[in-house]
Order: C-alpha cells, then sequence, then structure tokens
C-alpha cells in the first residue's frame, strides 16, 4: 500500500510533468495571437459619452514684464565755451520755464519752452520768431507786460529782460546771449547729464551737456516668436489702469539670426484703446506710474482670448458637415447646428444650444 501511494504521488508528478509544457504552449499561443492583433495595426475603438450643457467661462491671458520708459534724446547745443559748473543730477531733475539746467563758468543757464533753437544774440533791432518765443518766456517770468504777439524786441523787451538778468543774479546787459536759455519743445522735462558730460569738464558751444525726456512715455514688451504668434492683432492690454490694444510685433533690436525662430525677440506694438492713437501721452497715467523716474517696470495683461461667458461645450464634440456648417450631435444622435463663439482650454462657447441640452461627445480613443 505504501509503495502503491508512492506510485500514486509518483504518478502525479508525472502527470503534471506531463500537464505543465501543455500549459505553456496555451499560454504561448494566446500571447503570440496578442502580438499578431498589435502588430495587424487595428485602430484602438473610439466610444462617446453624453455631456450636459452648461454655462462656462473661457480665455487666456498672457502676463508678460515690461518696461514703461521716457527714452532720452540730446538736448539743445550748450551755446558757449567754458567749464561745465551746474549739471542736473544722475538720476534726473524735473525742470520748468525759468528752472536752472546747467551753468558754465558759474553763468546759468535756464529752460525755457520754444521750438526754435537758440542761433543768435536777441537785442533791441531784432524781429522774428525766435523773439516771439523770448516774450512768451519773459511773460511767463511775469517781467514783460506787454503780453500780445508780437515778433519784435522793442525798448520794453529790453526792460524786461533786464529785470529778468537781475532775479537771476547775471550781469544786466539787456541782451539774451544763444547761451542764456536752452530751449525745450515741451515743459515739464526731466533732464539729466549726458553719459560724456561731467562738472569740470571742458564743452564747446557746439556740445550737448544734457540729456531730456520731455516726450510721452513708451511701453516696451519684450517676448518670443512663439508667445507672439500667440497675440492676435487687437488684443486688450491692460497695465495698472492704462489700457490698450494690441497692433502688431516685430523683431527686438537686438535679435539676431542665430537660435531658434520660435525663442527669438520680439517687441509688442501697443496702441491706446482705439488701436490707434498713442498709448500714452505727456499727461496721461503713464506719465503718473513713473513720476520722477525714467522707467519702471510693469506686468503687462495680453488677454489672447478674451475673457467670455456662455453656453459651453467640449470643443471635440462641435463636428463641420460637409456643407461647412457645425453641429453638435444631441443625445438622440439627431444634429443640432451651432454657431462657434470662442475656443479655449478644450472648451468652446457655442449658440444654438441651451443650459441642460444633453449631447454627445466622442472620447479620446483607447487602446
Amino acid at each position: 500500500m505504501g509503495a502503491l501511494a508512492l506510485m500514486g504521488r509518483r504518478g502525479a508528478a508525472a502527470v503534471a510533468l506531463l500537464l505543465i509544457p501543455g500549459t505553456a504552449f496555451v499560454a504561448g499561443r494566446t500571447s503570440l495571437a496578442g502580438v499578431q492583433e498589435a502588430s495587424a495595426g487595428r485602430a484602438p475603438v473610439a466610444t462617446t459619452v453624453e455631456w450636459t450643457v452648461r454655462e462656462e467661462r473661457i480665455g487666456r491671458t498672457l502676463r508678460l514684464p515690461g518696461t514703461l520708459r521716457i527714452v532720452d534724446t540730446p538736448g539743445p547745443l550748450v551755446g558757449v565755451a567754458g567749464m561745465l559748473t551746474t549739471l542736473p543730477p544722475t538720476e534726473g531733475r524735473t525742470v520748468r520755464s525759468g528752472d536752472v539746467v546747467a551753468a558754465v563758468d558759474l553763468r546759468p543757464i535756464v529752460a525755457g519752452q520754444g521750438s526754435v533753437p537758440a542761433f543768435r544774440a536777441l537785442q533791441v533791432g531784432a524781429a522774428g520768431p525766435d523773439v516771439a518765443q523770448l516774450r512768451t518766456f519773459l511773460c511767463a517770468e511775469k517781467v514783460l507786460t506787454a503780453c500780445a504777439a508780437d515778433e519784435r524786441f522793442t525798448s520794453s523787451v529790453r526792460a524786461a529782460v533786464t529785470r529778468w538778468q537781475k532775479a537771476l543774479g547775471v550781469t544786466q546787459t539787456g541782451t539774451v546771449q544763444p547761451s542764456d536759455i536752452m530751449w525745450l519743445p515741451r515743459l515739464p522735462a526731466l533732464v539729466r547729464p549726458a553719459a560724456t558730460a561731467a562738472v569740470g569738464n571742458r564743452v564747446t558751444a557746439d556740445d550737448r551737456p544734457v540729456l531730456t525726456a520731455s516726450g510721452a512715455p513708451r511701453l516696451e514688451v519684450r517676448l518670443t516668436a512663439a508667445q507672439a504668434a500667440l497675440v492676435p492683432a487687437g488684443a486688450p492690454v491692460s497695465f495698472h489702469k492704462v489700457t490698450g490694444r494690441v497692433t502688431g510685433a516685430s523683431p527686438a533690436p537686438s535679435s539676431g539670426a542665430d537660435g531658434d525662430e520660435a525663442d527669438r525677440a520680439m517687441m509688442l506694438d501697443v496702441a491706446g484703446p482705439d488701436g490707434r492713437a498713442p498709448l500714452c501721452t505727456t499727461t496721461g497715467p503713464c506719465t503718473t506710474l513713473l513720476g520722477r523716474s525714467l522707467t519702471r517696470t510693469v506686468e503687462v495683461a495680453v488677454d489672447v482670448v478674451p475673457s467670455l461667458t456662455g453656453t459651453g461645450v467640449p470643443a471635440r464634440s462641435v463636428l463641420t458637415g460637409a456643407d461647412g456648417a457645425t453641429y453638435v450631435r444631441r443625445a438622440d444622435g439627431t444634429r443640432a447646428g451651432v454657431e462657434v463663439t470662442a475656443t479655449a482650454g478644450g472648451l468652446t462657447i457655442v449658440d444654438g444650444l441651451a443650459v441642460g441640452d444633453r449631447i454627445l461627445v466622442n472620447e479620446q480613443p483607447r487602446g
């Protein structure tokens, strides 16, 4: 009996040994079939699910660093040779009509508003637009009372010049030299020394030791070509309380021919809210933001897809028929024509459906 039991165990073992290869063969055939099916390139089957239409909000905003700056331009000719004894501070100073801008050999040069550059000495008998400009200046300084438009340098103008020179603390000659007044196109203006100018340096009459920043500020927004491609013309732009619209993009001055096209630097072109007028003016919020500074860093929001709320559906549920019309499939399989308003982030805002409608959406194919 023990031998029989032993034989039984050995027989079972033998049967087991015989069955294992068979099992391996079956498993191998199943795996091979799987490989053959995969290698046959059968397309994964897409499935559909029902979706309840609801109100959605879409939009996309790029937030980019920008620089608000006033661009320096060379100031007028100094008009006299000598040594610089006074200059504005390096960070700049805002000057108004009559304020001292610089000094050469201790003789002050003051700011005046005007478009005619100083090119000659003005004295009794002179006439022209530069004299009219001087008369306006003297009226602003309250030393001339005859303030009607006039281009003549009369004796009353000479007396006014003498009074002005006395108040300024210079020799009272009654004659205005080209170096006495630095005529700037707009006041007040921010002035600072030119890079090569310093107190103690000698200048000639043709030197320009002062830089002026009397124009409107300019917004500079630098971005890559890939980012610029996302921004449509007319996209709203905002920073602080300033609003405008994108008019285009142009290569940044420092961009070169090397490197990936998508990474090349671009500059965003921005106009006012109407897309035509300048974004910044000399008296608007840009100027207020700058204060007395020449530059300021700001965060600029560019709405590449304006924020919009409406009836939303998954973007992949919107189909296009042979006639070019867009539609979705209702849960019962019928078509419902829709008009696409905007798409962003996989959602589409459409007209033609109501909140609560049930539609079919193709899910991503699964293998």
